[in-house]
């Protein structure tokens, strides 16, 4: 998730390791608007929330934990 379009950023882009990927720039914004802007952050949430929900709700599937008590 991006608030600007930078070199930088298309080349990490780029770099990453995963198929499944996705930029999405948020128009108008920055890094701070992407936690204080209301409409900036309802962007955000959205695109994230699309992206978490095809890409992460299945990747545990079939994996337990074994968490120790204290």
């Amino acid at each position: 998730m991006l608030g600007s379009n930078s070199r930088p950023d298309i080349i990490l882009l780029k770099r990453a390791a995963s198929k499944d990927k996705h930029m999405h720039v948020v128009q108008g914004s920055n890094h701070m608007k992407l936690y204080d802007v209301p409409k900036s952050v309802d962007e955000a949430a959205s695109v994230l929330g699309t992206f978490f929900k095809k890409h992460l709700m299945n990747a545990g599937a079939g994996v337990t934990h074994n968490v120790a008590a204290a």
